[in-house]
């Protein structure tokens, strides 16, 4: 499982986490409930997805996909999420 990326209603000890290093992004996610609806509202944003598995019965698992990641960030108002290169490609070294 993946480190949980805050959502847009987060804030670092410096102030605004920058919009790169917010969630949702790809990957495998497991978390309580309590955490989902916790008072900062940092991680709601899992409750526009859908788990693929439950552990008990307040864990749940997500998988998120880059689809999945870019269409939640464009209902919170965050970019897109930069594209990987698909396999076979290499990334782009524009100056």
């Amino acid at each position: 499982c993946e480190t949980v990326p805050p959502g847009p209603h987060a804030s670092g000890a410096d102030g605004p986490v920058p919009a790169d290093g917010l969630g949702p992004r790809p990957g495998w996610y497991a978390l309580s409930v309590n955490r989902i609806h916790n008072r900062t509202g940092e991680n709601e944003y899992f409750l526009r997805l859908n788990p693929t598995a439950r552990i008990g019965y307040s864990n749940y698992v997500y998988h998120i996909t880059p689809e999945e990641a870019d269409r939640v960030r464009a209902e919170l108002g965050l970019p897109p999420l930069p594209s990987a290169p698909a396999d076979g490609e290499e990334a782009s070294h524009e100056r």
